[in-house]
């Protein structure tokens, strides 16, 4: 159970790499959009959680310290709670920040413009891993 949570979680962190990168370039020059309705350090705070997971994950697969299973559980609880607040900010609202712009780019927000099944995906692998990384705490 326990290779089949760290294949889930490098899944996650190259999704969220992909979704992070996304995110982070709706400032280019060179994006069809510019602009964001998502909150900087939240986005930051749940990538950063996101890539740390896996590091108390080795952790607890070195040392067999069962400490690390629940560092790893409360890291992708928090990491959840910031992608429930960045899903609320993207889901509902409309394509365009409703601000007059000289270029169409400036107003369109980036999170539309991900495709939802890997938004989707992302969301489900983290329930999954929060259920897996929780069994392993309670039978470890």
């Amino acid at each position: 159970m326990s290779k089949l949570v760290m294949m889930l979680l490098v899944v996650q962190v190259v999704v969220g790499s992909y979704l992070f990168m996304s995110v982070a370039s709706s400032n280019s020059r060179h994006s069809t959009a510019r602009a964001t309705r998502l909150p900087s350090l939240v986005v930051f705070a749940h990538s950063l959680l996101g890539i740390v997971a896996p590091t108390w994950w080795i952790a607890w697969l070195l040392t067999d310290l069962k400490m690390w299973v629940w560092v790893t559980l409360g890291s992708l609880l928090a990491s959840v709670a910031g992608g429930l607040v960045l899903l609320a900010r993207t889901a509902g609202h409309s394509d365009t920040l409703h601000e007059p712009a000289a270029d169409p780019a400036d107003v369109h927000v980036v999170e539309k413009q991900i495709p939802k099944p890997v938004l989707l995906g992302h969301g489900l692998g983290a329930a999954a891993l929060i259920g897996l990384v929780l069994i392993v705490g309670l039978t470890a």
